[in-house]
């Protein structure tokens, strides 16, 4: 037994607008007791909830990632100071590429004269 209301159209109205409540009994030859109650039991939380909380993770994992890698590669400068700290940081890795470059050529320079003298050397003997 439910207890409703019928629609406008159908019930007879004495006190204005309001449609009248009635009793309703409903009978469903279609599904027993048994159905109904395993009907109940597979209620669940709703699977948009649960999607809804995955496509959030997904959304926060995806922006740290995009965060990490705009940071890596410098495009994520928010202001002069970080911007003039950039510039410092690639001034300095130059200085030191041509450290290392003008190393490796004082090397080949310190090299070829060593062969130089050893040869000199060896003509004294």
């Amino acid at each position: 037994i439910r207890s409703g209301s019928y629609p406008k159209e159908m019930s007879s109205t004495r006190r204005g607008n309001r449609p009248s409540k009635r009793d309703v009994i409903v009978i469903d030859d279609d599904d027993s007791a048994e159905q109904r109650a395993a009907k109940t039991a597979k209620i669940e939380e709703p699977e948009p909830v649960q999607q809804l909380i995955e496509l959030q993770q997904k959304l926060k994992e995806s922006e740290e990632s995009h965060e990490k890698l705009t940071r890596i590669a410098g495009v994520h400068l928010t202001n002069e100071e970080q911007l003039k700290k950039r510039v410092e940081v690639l001034e300095k890795l130059i200085d030191s590429k041509e450290g290392i470059v003008g190393g490796s050529k004082k090397e080949q320079e310190l090299e070829k004269r060593l062969n130089d003298l050893t040869k000199q050397l060896e003509e004294e003997r």
